[in-house]
Parts: C-alpha cells; structure tokens; sequence
C-alpha cells in the first residue's frame, strides 16, 4: 500500500499542475498505513515474548484480544472473512495475559482454516459474564470438528499435510488449565464454538 501510493505520488509530482487534494489524500493513506503496521508490529513483538515464566497477573478482558485482533485482522479481510465481536465486558481475568492472547490468536486461525471452502465466511468472538465466571467464544460456521475424541490429542490434525502440526489445539489446552481455566468444543446447530473459560 506504501508503494503503491509513493508511485502516484512520484507520477503526480512530474505533471505541471499539482493535484494538491490527490497528493494530501495520498499522503494520509500512506500514514494510516503506517499507524496500521505499527500495531501489527507492536501486537507481533508482545506475543513472540517468551511467556512461559510470566506472572499471572489482573487484566481487562479487552487487554487480552487486542494483540490477537490486530494480527489477524487483516489476514480474515484478504480472505473474505465477515468478522465481528461484542463490546468486551468491562471486568478483569486473573491470568498470564500473553499466554491467553496467544490461544485466542490460535483459535481464530483454525477458525479461518475451518471456513476456508465456506462461500459465506464468518468468525465473530462473544464474551460471556456469569456471576461467578466470565468466558470468551471464539465462533466459525465451518463444518465442524470430526473424531471428537481425538481434538487436544498432540499431533492429531484434520489439516491438509504441511499446514498444521496438530500441537495448537493441545498447547492451547493446557495454557488453560495452567490458567485455571478450560478449552472446550461444542458444536452448536451450524456454529462451531471453541470457549475459553
């Protein structure tokens, strides 16, 4: 996107008259863009830390899908994807913050592998606030999970070979319970539901 607006410009700069709206409505793509990569990178550097010994801490509920979003962002909207998400409750989750951001990150992904062959393509995330828990869901309609049994077994995938090491699913599960928490799969009508809990 940079490049492609520093090429108009170049072009724009060699006419005689200069369109100062079109330079000024360039220049402000190339600096959203800009903004845009910054959040990607900052979002990219929090959760390639080394999370394994970080302390669980109190964080608010929209702190831990922030970095997730803005990776993935643009990766659903190159492949068409309907995205959505509920207002986060405002409350806080006792956990280890990059740790959760990296399972929601997973999840979303498989969710996008999941409805890859769909014509209509749509993952959202709702949140959950009972009086004595709080969940997030994280929903595709993707044809659903066959041998049940085997989901958080290591190494079990139901991906094409070379795209996926069948270990995202069962790290992703024990970062739960290292969390006090739980992953689980349900199938709802024609909704698949992974919730972190």
């Amino acid at each position: 996107i940079v490049l492609g607006n520093v090429s108009v410009l170049r072009t724009e700069v060699t006419k005689s008259s200069l369109d100062i709206v079109k330079v000024e409505q360039r220049l402000d793509k190339i600096e959203e863009t800009c903004y845009r990569i910054v959040k990607i990178v900052d979002g990219l550097k929090n959760l390639s830390r080394d999370s394994t010994n970080q302390d669980m801490s109190w964080n608010q509920a929209q702190d831990l899908v922030t970095d997730p979003l803005q990776l993935v962002s643009a990766r659903l909207k190159s492949h068409g994807v309907d995205f959505s998400t509920d207002q986060s409750p405002d409350i806080s989750v006792y956990c280890q913050p990059l740790q959760i951001a990296q399972v929601i990150l997973n999840l979303i992904h498989n969710a996008d592998d999941a409805i890859s062959e769909q014509e209509d393509k749509k993952i959202r995330l709702e949140y959950q606030l009972l009086p004595n828990s709080f969940s997030i869901h994280v929903i595709d309609n993707g044809p659903g999970v066959k041998n049940i049994d085997k989901l958080f077994t290591p190494f079990f995938t139901t991906k094409e070979p070379g795209k996926g090491t069948g270990l995202g699913l069962s790290i992703s599960k024990k970062i739960l319970e290292k969390n006090q928490g739980q992953l689980v799969y349900e199938r709802r009508g024609k909704e698949t539901y992974f919730t972190l809990k």
